[in-house]
């Protein structure tokens, strides 16, 4: 052996699985632009609702949108925007910001892993396995939530799975801090300090001898998250009159949850149930209340955000859609949850090889939902591989073979008893179901909501992985004894 492979023998594994990650995202996007010359593959559709109240806190010092308060968008992605908003270099700042990200938290499953399993080889693989994951790539070149939400949402587990094993409040006030950042960033966080007080008061009457330290220590937690994060909800009250953390909420209720429900009927498609709800929310309610056009906010049909009387009328209509028809609800809900596990969404990746453009695929998108809304996941699933043109059939196709091997992994783990006994992992499966459980509906026809679920996917899978090639490994030493 040469002195140089000698050399490179001693090299950490981390070191190696930092550099492949940090590779393969700088080259997706750098190759994609060389090719493509444009920028605008680095953008999404949700892009421009981060972007302009960005550009107008930057002018005015306020947070809006279209000469109104924004409370569409919470503020921390924003924030994030404004190095690359004053360069004027935006996408090479963000697209560089978010490798950077998503490396760290390639790290991140590695520290979890080595936490969870306390062996270095299984977090490695595990690293190795979201090094590799085509979701966190693909995302980390998109100037999207996904890749920093996912980034704080792992710095806030890894915290507060260190703040188990050593009791530091200052770890778990860290956890706190990194939490609230990661609401800010995208609001389905909000709800996570209500769920992690509840895991500190089970395990501290499950497992800790200083009860009453633990249950003081949830207290400062929850405080110090639910607080912080409260203080957005009581500006959105002051300037908009609006008492919600982000009108998100009614504007997915009504344009995305209780259309999905109507498209359910014969006849009717996604985006035809989306207009008919914009046309009567418009008749509805008189012209003043309407608080001019957020062009931003593409992603919903709405011209207008602001208004509480317009947010109330959304919330309370969509409530007497969905409790009109609580078992096709209860469908839509459980297909999207089965969805947001098992199926792949090709249009990140076409859109940054400039093969569609942003909103190029609406007609094949509206296809796909009105099949998935109305008839379940497989049939959605059969729509790519029948009704699809090539270049997104393949894609979806070599997307679901990847997605394939990951949970054949997982599933090779699960039954493990080391997951029903281990702390850390009953955790990391809680927090994932969380997720699945908060945005599956509609929302589970696309994979971008599976982005902060993958790391514990591969966490768990990088455990199938490892047992997997030690029973090889076992075989092979028995037949060549």
């Amino acid at each position: 052996m040469t002195a140089a492979a000698k050399q490179l023998n001693r090299v950490n594994p981390l070191v190696w699985v930092l550099l492949i990650a940090f590779s393969i995202r700088l080259l997706l996007p750098l190759i994609a632009f060389i090719f493509t010359k444009e920028l605008a593959i680095f953008y999404g559709g949700d892009t421009a609702s981060y972007l302009v109240p960005a550009k107008e806190l930057l002018r005015s010092g306020r947070y809006m949108t279209g000469g109104f308060p924004e409370i569409f968008r919470a503020p921390g992605y924003s924030l994030l925007l404004i190095p690359g908003i004053i360069s004027n270099r935006l996408e090479l700042v963000m697209v560089a910001l978010q490798i950077g990200l998503s490396c760290l938290t390639v790290y991140l499953v590695f520290k979890i892993a080595l936490l969870v399993f306390n062996n270095n080889k299984i977090a490695i693989i595990c690293a190795w396995l979201y090094a590799l994951e085509p979701l966190s790539i693909v995302y980390a070149g998109k100037i999207l939530t996904e890749t920093a939400f996912t980034t704080f949402l792992m710095a806030f587990l890894y915290c507060f799975l260190v703040y188990l094993n050593k009791r530091s409040l200052i770890l778990l006030l860290a956890a706190a801090v990194i939490l609230v950042a990661a609401a800010y960033i995208r609001p389905i966080a909000y709800y996570l300090p209500f769920l992690f007080t509840l895991i500190l008061v089970v395990f501290a009457s499950a497992k800790f001898s200083n009860k009453k330290t633990i249950l003081i220590h949830g207290f400062l937690f929850f405080s110090l998250s639910m607080g912080s994060m409260y203080l957005w909800n009581i500006r959105n009250k002051i300037v908009a009159g609006y008492s919600g953390f982000s009108s998100v909420t009614e504007i997915n209720l009504y344009y995305w949850h209780a259309a999905a429900v109507l498209t359910a009927k014969p006849g009717t498609n996604f985006l035809g149930q989306q207009a008919m709800l914009r046309e009567q929310l418009q008749k509805a309610l008189p012209p003043e209340v309407f608080q001019g056009k957020n062009i931003a906010h593409i992603c919903a049909c709405a011209p207008d955000y602001g208004s509480p009387s317009v947010l109330k009328y959304m919330r309370e209509e969509a409530k007497k859609i969905i409790f009109s028809h609580p078992f096709s609800y209860l469908k839509l809900r459980l297909n999207g949850m089965v969805n947001i596990l098992f199926n792949s969404t090709p249009w990140p990746y076409l859109t940054i090889l400039n093969y569609y453009k942003i909103g190029g695929f609406t007609q094949i998108a509206n296809a796909y939902e009105t099949e998935f809304f109305r008839n379940g996941w497989l049939a959605g699933m059969s729509y790519y591989l029948n009704n699809t043109p090539a270049a997104v059939r393949i894609t979806w196709l070599i997307l679901q073979v990847n997605l394939l091997i990951y949970w054949c992994l997982t599933f090779l783990a699960l039954p493990s008893k080391f997951f029903i006994k281990n702390t850390p992992a009953l955790i990391l499966i809680t927090l994932a179901s969380y997720f699945v459980i908060i945005t599956g509906g509609p929302e589970g026809g696309s994979s971008r909501y599976r982005h902060p679920i993958m790391p514990i996917i591969c966490i768990v899978a990088g455990y199938g992985l490892y047992f997997m090639m030690e029973k090889f490994k076992e075989k092979f030493n028995r037949e060549t004894r």
